[in-house]
């Protein structure tokens, strides 16, 4: 089995090539795939060059060339596969760490982006390193703990004329379209709602001073005895909607998990 093709070769002169087949070459002695004379199979490529002019090329070094483009092809395939799934996990509802618009029954297979502890990611039951009543219990509101009973809560402490206020306030509006049936949204304006300088003597992540916007999320942990206890996290400015979506789902999660042995 033979074929010709032409092939540029270094410099500025084009060779004509003729592959051979490697199978040719087993016996002591062998026919020339161009005129079908007998030769030694150790002489066929001088007999080649010599007489057909021709540079002898082993079939396999051509045939190699099909399962090397498939081989690269396939690679291109599976590539493009892998990127469009990851990106379907990194934009649906389930699995952890995902955020984006919820699909039906997320919360079957959900897995909490953040644990409880005293860290700056931390779901906190008591206050946290940074704030200056670290390590002690935060004075709930009674207007806090009666709604918690009901779901999980996203209060959010702002003015309506601050770029960062607004900012967040679309950010938690786009939040609540996929999640408002459960967590309950409190808003907040600084200065018109008495509840608003509460929120921040409660639940300001460093202690004065205070600066707007401020969100907090409340909902229901266990502590590591495995008690039920009020887990929050707050921060001040705008967090971005990844922040809020990671910290809304964990709370409902979490408040879902522990409000039967709430006490």
């Amino acid at each position: 089995m033979s074929s010709e093709v032409k092939e540029k070769t270094k410099g500025t002169h084009t060779k004509e090539r003729l592959y051979v087949d490697r199978a040719l070459l087993k016996g002591d002695w062998t026919e020339c795939p161009s005129c079908g004379e007998r030769v030694k199979s150790v002489n066929l490529g001088g007999h080649i060059r010599k007489v057909h002019k021709l540079e002898m090329v082993h079939g396999t070094e051509k045939s190699n060339l099909v399962p090397l483009v498939i081989l690269v092809i396939l690679i291109v395939i599976i590539s493009s596969v892998g990127i469009y799934f990851l990106s379907r996990g990194n934009s649906d509802g389930g699995g952890k760490g995902s955020s984006g618009p919820p699909e039906d029954g997320w919360l079957d297979d959900y897995i909490p982006v953040h644990d409880t502890g005293s860290g700056e990611d931390d779901w906190w039951i008591v206050y946290p390193d940074d704030h200056p009543d670290w390590g002690t219990d935060p004075d709930h509101p009674d207007w806090v703990l009666e709604r918690l009973g009901r779901g999980p809560i996203l209060i959010l402490d702002h003015s309506d004329n601050c770029i960062p206020c607004l900012r967040q306030q679309e950010d938690v509006d786009s939040i609540m379209e996929y999640f408002g049936d459960d967590i309950l949204l409190i808003d907040l304006l600084s200065g018109q709602d008495e509840r608003a300088s509460e929120v921040f003597g409660v639940y300001d992540p460093g202690g004065p001073p205070n600066y707007i916007p401020l969100s907090v999320i409340i909902t229901l942990v266990k502590d590591v005895n495995g008690e039920v206890k009020i887990g929050w996290h707050s921060v001040e400015g705008a967090t971005g909607e990844e922040w809020l979506t990671e910290h809304v789902k964990d709370a409902i999660y979490y408040h879902r998990e522990n409000i039967d042995e709430w006490k």
